[in-house]
């Protein structure tokens, strides 16, 4: 960058410059769910939410909490979320230049080039933590995923992957997704889960080979 400001964390990795946009945290929103029929696939309960409705202007990054025990995935056919209780809360994240801010206040406010806010005290940042992803066949052809996150993680957004609609009996199809549980402070596993829908008759879905990402955060 040729002017402006740099701001770098004790690790002195660049988390705010004024070059690019901040994620920033612009609403909350509770989600309602529906229960899915997945005793043909695990006894546990999974529960789709449909995600609230966002601008196609920009882009927006919708977080889940993520506590111990939670699993968290997207339900691909349906393009909603998948979890395995109610809790319907979510964050949503957009780029600093599409929040309205105060026209009244204090603090300070880091601008691009281009006059649109980077960075504003008034906002609160989107901390992303870690990224992980592993695909569907990964999990079938492998086995569970385990993998180590930051012990500060509240919240997961999720990127869909590769997804299955296989039919398994007469009348009855199977769906499976990729979700991450988290089993503990710093650990949680990447794995599928299934639920069982009317029939489909043949197989459908994204290549499985495609990687479900997660990116994992923080917010107060």
């Amino acid at each position: 960058m040729s002017y402006g400001a740099v701001i770098r964390n004790g690790s002195n990795e660049i988390i705010i410059d004024s070059d690019h946009d901040s994620f920033a945290k612009n609403s909350s929103t509770t989600m309602s769910s529906t229960r899915v029929d997945n005793s043909f696939f695990d006894p546990e309960a999974l529960y789709r939410f449909t995600p609230p409705t966002q601008s196609t202007s920009f882009p927006a990054l919708i977080f889940l909490p993520l506590a111990n025990g939670d699993k968290v995935g997207i339900d691909g056919p349906f393009g909603a979320f998948l979890r395995n209780d109610t809790n319907g809360s979510a964050i949503i994240c957009n780029p600093a230049s599409n929040i309205s801010l105060p026209s009244t206040g204090f603090g300070m406010r880091i601008f691009k080039s281009d006059g649109s806010v980077s960075y504003s005290s008034e906002i609160e940042l989107g901390r992303v933590f870690d990224k992980s992803s592993a695909s569907l066949d990964t999990i079938i052809n492998s086995g569970n995923v385990s993998i180590t996150i930051n012990s500060n993680t509240t919240h997961v957004a999720v990127q869909v992957g590769g997804y299955a609609v296989q039919p398994v009996q007469q009348q009855r199809s199977v769906v499976q997704n990729v979700v991450v549980e988290r089993t503990g402070g710093t650990s949680a596993i990447v794995q599928r889960v299934g639920y069982s829908i009317g029939f489909f008759p043949s197989n459908v879905g994204v290549a499985t080979t495609v990687p479900t990402n997660f990116l994992f955060g923080r917010f107060v």
